[in-house]
Formats: C-alpha cells, structure tokens, sequence
C-alpha cells in the first residue's frame, strides 16, 4: 500500500496494482501540514508500510506504500512448490533386504554377531554355530566391520505460501506426524502444479514393498511461519516420504 500528504493531512489520491508474483501493491497519496504529516510518517512505518515523505514548507506530502491491499482479504497467497530429497543413515538392521528375513533368521544373524563380539578364542570367531546363505553371512561381515549403516534417498514435498502481514492465513494443523496417502496430500494442497502432481504420482508408484508393521506414505510435517522483508509473511508445509512405523505414527483416518 502507498500513502501522500496536503494541508489538514487529506488523502489525495489511492493506487492499487497486481503483479501475479509480487502480489498487490497500494499506494496512499496524503497531502498536509508538515507537522500532520510527520505524524502520519509515524504511524504507517508502524503498520510496516514503506514510506516517502517529501517536505516543502510549510506542506508536505507523504506516500505509503504495502504490498497488498491494507485489509488483506482480497489477497491471493503466492505459491512455491519444491520436491526435494534427504538423505537418511539408518542401521543395518533397517535395510529392505534384513527386513524382509524371518524373525528368526534376523535373530540369528545378530546372535552370530554378538558372539563374534565376545568370544575369546580368535580362531573360533568366524565359524557359525547356525546355517546362513551368503547374502545373510554379509550382513554379519559388515557388522563386523563396523559397517553397520546405509544411506537411503527419502522425498520431501515442501509447499510455501507467501503473503503479507494483513493477510488471515489459516494453519494445516490436522493429521501432523500422521501418514498420508498420495491421495489424500493431493487433496489437501489444491494449488500443487500439474509438474509436482505428475512427480508425485510417479513417487507412488515405485514406491518399494512395505514390511509388516510400516505404511508407505506422507508424513506431515509441523508448518513453519517465517516474517521477511517488505511486509511479507512466509508459510512453508513439507510432506516427507517413506516407510512409516506404525508404531510410531498412526494413518491419518
């Protein structure tokens, strides 16, 4: 918004523009007494206006300027969407292969391990007191090693919206650190862009085989809300993809 100032500090003039990235811009012409006027300057650099003050006296006039409407409740939110990824150490004991083994093999092979790690005779450390495949015997060999983790590529969806301080934006504060379906996150962010849907869709289906006890899906992250420069306001949404405990975190219903 923009304001100017005359004698007895009149509003003279109102300029509104729209800029589909840089959202409204106002601008208050007022014209006065240099002493109104100064007061003027006062108050809207409170209301986080940027203000020019031009002085001729015994006149003055002042412009102060917002970058949306001053009520807020004609402004649309300007919306950034990113897909970004993590990426994730986790213990061995977590990898899709050692998952999918029976209990009792996974027992087994952590058994060995312990055993390894403390069995006093040196030449009786590497024979195995139970059968195991080779790919089995690997995971033993790198835990041995001390090569017990990997790294896994997780997605992130990161949705930010724009505004300005007079703006009433309400907070997503249902289904935080829930797990969401596709479906479900595409419901709830109707401005996703046909490039992020389609990058979203193709994420579903190769999503890998989920184990018993997770869920592939979405879980939603608490928003964040970040004050910027020229009276802007940030609210940033991330979404993070993989297999979910459901132990730790319940379905979103």
């Amino acid at each position: 918004m923009i304001v100017k100032a005359k004698q007895l500090s009149a509003l003279v003039d109102v300029r509104r523009t729209h800029h589909p990235v840089d959202g409204y811009r106002t601008v208050f012409t007022y014209e006065g007494l240099a002493r109104d006027i100064a007061a003027l300057e006062y108050y809207f650099r409170r209301l986080g206006a940027q203000v020019e003050f031009n002085q001729n006296s015994p006149v003055a006039t002042l412009e102060a300027i917002f970058s949306s409407p001053q009520d807020g409740t004609k402004e649309e939110p300007v919306n950034a969407w990113e897909l970004l990824g993590n990426n994730i150490q986790n213990k061995s004991t977590q990898h899709p292969t050692f998952m999918a083994y029976a209990a009792d093999t996974q027992q087994n092979i952590l058994r060995e391990y312990q055993r390894y790690l403390t069995w006093q005779n040196a030449n009786d450390k590497t024979k195995f007191t139970v059968a195991l495949a080779s790919d089995q015997k690997e995971f033993w060999r790198l835990m041995v090693l001390g090569q017990d983790v990997f790294y896994h590529g997780q997605y992130v969806l990161r949705h930010t919206q724009t505004v300005s301080r007079e703006y009433q934006l309400k907070l997503a504060h249902v289904g935080i650190m829930k797990i969401w379906t596709t479906a479900q996150v595409k419901a709830a962010e109707v401005s996703m862009t046909d490039a992020i849907e389609y990058s979203v869709d193709q994420i579903e289906s190769e999503k890998p085989a989920e184990q018993t006890g997770f869920e592939s899906g979405w879980l939603k992250q608490t928003p964040t809300i970040t004050e910027r420069a020229g009276n802007k306001i940030e609210v940033t949404q991330e979404w993070w993809f993989d297999n979910w405990s459901t132990l730790y975190y319940a379905v979103q219903p």
